[in-house]
């Protein structure tokens, strides 16, 4: 397009190290973002410097939009507009990975100073969860941004997802003892590190595998295919997952654990996570309270959160159990540790 920002001017200068910022610390990966959080950051697409920025930093990656299914584009970064941007910023200081991650945190902090200071992060809350804009950012961002501004503790409930749904079958449902779910919510690490083995692949990847077979995700060699896409379209590993026979005696026991839930369609994955996020919510909305009632700042993120103080876990623990049914186990990293 024929523009040109004007870097003399402050205003222009600031729009663009926020567009900037955004852009490497949200889409170094294809990521699905609406037009109102971009125009937040780029400005309206309609202005000049709003359409420039856009064409320079982010490149459509998916143009499927759908308001009614909460589908937006997908974008990944520019990253050579980005380098250009950058050097025309910031003449004097390469395009390095640390000076990248500085950009990034100081415009986070800059834009959720408030909030970073109260601890009264404004959430909004869509099909059972609760959202901010700063989960958006690539962890090490996040961490740094909240690290920076006194949320040194970060916690995560152990194996989520397969827990929760587990208990809450077992509990409230009647379903039979699973042994190889509650195996793997027990040993997890152990058994991701001997599938990766197995399949030859990676435990983030097996994580990646055995969430999607909760969700009842199909496994197979298509575009269609969701697993297949988040595993890089790697047609030999998903042969491996077909062959494996702990993944087939896994699905076997998560369609037992499905049959008992009260979910209308179990064809759909979607309405599976809105099961499971609308419980995830109830023990987070408990673990909130608890973490008012000890004056301990908090930022909360789905099936975790980041404090400002350590916690007693046990107390924690203990309070999420007499008031939901259900109990967590949890890990905790200190982030000025790191």
């Amino acid at each position: 397009m024929n523009y040109t920002p004007n870097f003399n001017d402050p205003r222009v200068v600031s729009r663009c190290s926020k567009a900037l910022a955004y852009a490497c610390g949200v889409f170094t990966s294809e990521t699905m973002m609406s037009q109102q959080s971009i125009s937040k950051r780029f400005g309206q697409a309609q202005t000049d410097l709003g359409k420039w920025l856009r064409h320079k930093l982010l490149i459509i990656t998916d143009t499927h939009y759908s308001d009614a299914a909460g589908i937006s584009i997908k974008y990944i970064i520019n990253i050579t507009g980005a380098n250009q941007l950058f050097n025309s910023l910031f003449p004097n200081t390469p395009f390095t990975p640390v000076n990248t991650s500085t950009l990034v945190v100081n415009e986070a902090v800059k834009e959720f100073t408030d909030e970073l200071v109260t601890g009264d992060f404004i959430y909004r809350e869509k099909s059972d969860r609760m959202w901010h804009d700063l989960q958006w950012y690539r962890k090490e961002y996040k961490q740094r941004t909240l690290k920076q501004t006194g949320y040194n503790h970060e916690y995560d409930i152990e194996a989520a997802a397969q827990s929760l749904l587990y208990q809450d079958a077992i509990m409230f449902h009647n379903l039979k003892p699973q042994a190889i779910i509650k195996d793997y919510i027990k040993n997890k690490s152990v058994i991701r590190n001997t599938l990766a083995i197995e399949l030859h692949t990676t435990p983030d990847n097996v994580k990646k595998i055995i969430t999607a077979i909760f969700a009842g995700a199909k496994i197979g060699v298509n575009e269609d295919f969701q697993l297949f896409k988040d595993l890089d379209r790697d047609v030999a590993l998903i042969n491996r997952i077909k062959d494996s026979e702990y993944i087939n005696l896994m699905r076997v026991s998560v369609r037992e654990l499905w049959r008992v839930l009260p979910i209308n369609d179990r064809r759909v994955s979607r309405e599976k996570w809105t099961y499971y996020f609308a419980i995830e919510l109830k023990v987070l909305r408990e673990v909130v309270k608890y973490l008012k009632r000890t004056n301990n700042k908090h930022f909360r993120e789905h099936d975790g959160w980041t404090t400002e103080f350590e916690i007693d876990e046990y107390q924690l623990i203990r309070h999420v159990r007499e008031h939901t049914g259900y109990v967590i186990s949890l890990s905790h990293m200190h982030l000025t540790d790191e």
